[in-house]
């Protein structure tokens, strides 16, 4: 399993969509998890040009104004996603993984800064990861220093 996490610090210049495609090339990344994309719009073109082929789902989590934004990026023909939760600091997705069906939950994670906000976040997590099967990959931005 190879993943790739980058707060990208937005994702506006075709430059930067260029070097996360060369590095998910090089590296032959099943899924990607990217924060801070500062995107207001993200569709499947866009994708496709940061994944570099057409053999891939995807996820968003658009920015508000200029603040945030999430995308997850992976190979279908790896990862077949049955569920999927978008809220305002996470991307969930819940599959299975690979030829063995390997039952995992991915959380993308742009952490808010506040303390209380953040409190709450994990909150939601530790909830989400008792109720639910599978293995866990808790993966982002924790804006944590």
């Amino acid at each position: 399993m190879k993943l790739l996490s980058l707060n990208c610090r937005g994702l506006g210049c075709a430059f930067k969509r260029k070097e996360i495609r060369k590095l998910v090339r090089k590296e032959r990344v099943e899924a990607i998890f990217l924060q801070e994309t500062k995107l207001d719009k993200v569709d499947r073109s866009i994708c496709r040009n940061i994944w570099g082929d057409d053999n891939f789902d995807w996820a968003a989590k658009l920015s508000v104004g200029k603040a945030g934004g999430l995308i997850c990026i992976w190979n279908s023909g790896i990862f077949k996603v049955d569920s999927m939760e978008v809220s305002a600091h996470v991307i969930w997705l819940s599959g299975c993984w690979g030829q063995e069906q390997i039952r995992i939950n991915f959380c993308n994670i742009y952490s808010p800064c506040q303390y209380a906000e953040k409190r709450n976040l994990w909150e939601d997590l530790t909830v989400a990861m008792e109720q639910e099967q599978g293995k866990w990959c808790l993966i982002g931005d924790f804006n944590s220093i």
